[in-house]
Formats: structure tokens, C-alpha cells, sequence
């Protein structure tokens, strides 16, 4: 018997159709002797109406109009909690719907994207001694002085992961509209193979680099508290695929392929500046004091600085910058945002000799600008133009021959 928690998303959940075909997963595990912690998220297009809805009647600009934004948004998933749970009973399950709060769930006060400081796992484990399956709110948590928060993009995969961390959870399944991890994203590959197994560290990556099948918070949690997942789809019997804290099968896997999946990230910006003399470290402090993350950062003849960024914080840059150059702490900068990195997650990448100019070379030969290239031993990463992204992808893809399930 294994305690198990289910996550279902908003396609899921889309409907009274949906829930009630859910409800058939879970009863199976459950009555195959495992104990259940249901997490769902809202259904599916609910979130994004709430918050146009805020977008209607507010600016969204300080810290009580985002503190309310968090309450309306957070809603969508209470209302598929109750629909859930009563499902469940419905079909003679024991079930109880739970909001972030009464578990609780505790968040900074980071409006719209809440980082968990911890959760009470107490309840839950009351709940499941008493034979009866929590169906919990995702996305949601709350703050020390009882404030909604959301958890951000993705949060009910993080929501899930989090609450299998803190009941000591044997696996997390997350129920999707895909059966699986891919080799790549099918609809850029058409020869793209399903991944029976990935461990928790190449998912991580995978996600960090533009993978949407799971979010990186989610599989961060994974490879932090060393448990399992698996991502199944909600619509049909397909295994899916394992991701494992475990480095299981080394044996017959040892070396044996370089790469294992390749995906990519069309929301990024590059940004080129031109620092005044001695004002580097001003500028750096002056991005850290705003919050602002860089995933990449480049220095160069003494002065210059090379960024890679999201592309939402764009315009946090932009104002960040136009400040910097009206102290004259910078001369002059460039954001450029028609790129994108095409990211290969594997083992032994680095060592591997003469993989750089091999892919440069590949890259180069079919009139790809390569416009830089970073190794390390888990994944290496391209960036390029991002007119060029779906090409690259489909010749790395051929290149590692990772439509070949015997090579793996």
C-alpha cells in the first residue's frame, strides 16, 4: 500500500463529464489499497476569466488591490474541490473538500506568486486514519496574518508536490491532456517518443528550460525531498511517464545515450550593456534590489555585460535600465527579444569530446546562427534566433537519433 497524492488540472476538471471520470481513476487506486491525497486545480478557462474579471474593475498596482486579486483568483479552485468531493461520495468514497488555509498551507505575502514556508501536515494525516480522501485546493495558500495567496503559474503542480513532501508522500501523479514526457514537443517533432523514466534532476531541467508538462517548482520539490512522480493523462490508460528520485536500471543504461529529451524557451530576452567605469557592482545591486532574475549572465571586457532573462520581465528591465542611464550608472544598453534557447538535458555532456562543435557545426551547415552555446554535464543549451527554434530542434532531435527507443 503506498500514499499516493493525485493532482488533476483544469482540463481534467473542465467539466461535471470530466469529474466524474477522474472520480473512476481515483476510486481504482484506492481500491487497489492505496491511500489518497486528491489535488485539483481549477476548471478549465476559470482562472483566466477571474482575472480579467480583476482587470476590469482594477489597476492591480499596489499591494491591497494585488492582496483581494489573490482572493478572486484563487477561488476557481474551490469550487472544483466541492464538485470533486462530492463526486467521490458519490461513488462511496469518504471525501472532504480543504482550502490552503484550513490545512493550512503557509505563504509569504508575494501576492500572485506565494512561496510556500510550510504546511501542517497534521490534518491530512488525521483525515486519512479516519478513511477519508482530502481533496485539496491547488494553487492557494495563505499568510501568517490569514491572507489568500496564489502560488503563481503552474501552482497546483506545486501545490501537489509540496503536500507530498510534507505527508511523506510515496509518489505524486499529475494528470494531465498528455500521456507523458516526450523526447520532444510532438507538435515540433513528429517522430518524438514517449520517455518511460527521467529522473527527478532531467525533468528539472527540462522544465527550467521551457518544458510545459511540469513546472520547475514542482520538480525541484521532487528532487529535493526525493520522491517520485509520474505525469498520466486523464484520458486514457497509458503508463506515462516515471519520474524517478532514484537512480534505478544503471546498469543496462550506463553510457548508453548522451540525450535523453530536447525542448525549448521562445520567452526569453538577451539584453547587451555597456556599464559606466567603475559602475558594475551599482548595476548589479540595483537588478537584485528590484527582484529581477537572470538566467544567464556574461562579462566581458570590463565593462560589458551580457544577460539572458524572461521575457515577462521585459519591461521591469526596461524601466530598471532607463533608470540606470539617467544616473549614468549605464551608457547604453540593447534588449533583444526575437530569440531563444534550445536545451538538451542528458548525462556526461561535457566530457563528451567534441559535442560543441559538433553541434555548431550541425547548427551552421543548415544556416543556423548559433549565438552562443553553454555545456554543462546534465544539458547543454543553444541560443539562436527564434525563427530557427523548430529547425534546430527536429536536427538535434535526428542528430542524437532519440526517435530510437533501443538506443536508450
Amino acid at each position: 500500500m503506498a500514499l499516493i497524492v493525485q493532482k488533476f488540472g483544469g482540463t481534467s476538471v473542465a467539466d461535471t463529464i470530466r469529474i466524474q471520470t477522474i472520480a473512476k481513476i481515483i476510486l481504482k487506486e484506492y481500491e487497489a489499497g492505496h491511500k489518497l491525497v486528491i489535488v485539483v486545480s481549477a476548471m478549465a478557462g476559470v482562472t483566466n476569466s477571474l482575472i480579467a474579471k480583476c482587470s476590469e474593475v482594477s489597476q492591480l498596482n499596489s499591494y491591497e488591490h494585488m492582496q483581494e486579486y489573490d482572493a478572486v483568483v484563487g477561488s476557481g479552485e474551490i469550487l472544483t474541490t466541492g464538485l470533486v468531493a462530492l463526486e467521490l461520495q458519490r461513488v462511496g468514497l469518504k471525501a472532504r473538500s480543504l482550502q490552503g488555509w484550513q490545512i493550512p498551507i503557509l505563504t509569504d505575502n508575494v501576492f500572485a506568486n506565494a512561496q510556500v514556508n510550510s504546511i501542517n501536515s497534521d490534518f491530512i494525516h488525521d483525515l486519512l486514519s479516519e478513511g477519508i480522501i482530502p481533496v485539496i485546493t491547488g494553487f492557494q495558500g495563505v499568510t501568517s496574518k490569514k491572507q489568500l495567496t496564489t502560488l503563481g503559474k503552474g501552482g497546483s503542480d506545486t501545490t501537489a508536490a509540496l503536500v507530498a513532501a510534507a505527508i511523506g508522500a510515496d509518489r505524486a501523479d499529475i494528470y494531465t491532456d498528455v500521456t507523458g514526457v516526450f523526447s520532444a514537443d510532438p507538435r515540433v517533432v513528429h517522430d518524438a517518443i514517449k520517455i518511460d523514466y527521467i529522473t527527478c534532476e532531467q525533468m528539472l531541467t527540462l522544465s527550467s528550460y521551457g518544458a510545459k508538462v511540469l513546472h520547475p517548482r514542482a520538480a525541484l520539490a521532487a528532487a529535493r525531498y526525493k520522491f517520485d512522480m509520474k505525469i498520466l493523462s486523464s484520458f486514457d490508460d497509458n503508463p506515462g511517464t516515471l519520474i524517478s528520485s532514484k537512480n534505478f536500471d544503471m546498469e543496462s543504461k550506463m553510457e548508453k545515450r548522451l540525450i535523453t529529451a530536447i525542448t525549448s524557451n521562445k520567452n526569453i530576452i538577451q539584453i547587451d550593456i555597456t556599464c559606466a567605469p567603475d559602475s558594475f557592482s551599482e548595476v548589479i545591486n540595483k537588478f537584485t534590489e528590484e527582484g529581477l532574475i537572470v538566467d544567464k549572465i556574461e562579462i566581458y571586457a570590463h565593462n560589458k555585460i551580457n544577460l539572458i532573462a524572461s521575457l515577462a520581465d521585459k519591461n521591469k528591465f526596461q524601466a530598471t535600465l532607463d533608470n540606470l542611464k539617467s544616473t549614468s550608472k549605464i551608457l547604453i544598453y540593447d534588449i533583444k527579444s526575437n530569440i531563444s534557447t534550445v536545451t538538451a538535458v542528458g548525462y556526461g555532456i561535457k566530457n563528451y569530446s567534441g559535442i560543441c562543435f559538433d553541434i555548431i557545426t550541425l547548427l551552421s551547415n543548415q544556416q543556423i546562427k548559433v549565438k552562443g552555446i553553454d555545456l554543462t554535464e546534465t544539458r547543454f543549451t543553444v541560443v539562436l534566433e527564434d525563427q530557427d527554434t523548430e529547425k534546430a530542434i527536429k536536427l538535434l532531435h535526428k542528430h542524437f537519433r532519440l526517435n530510437n527507443k533501443k538506443d536508450g
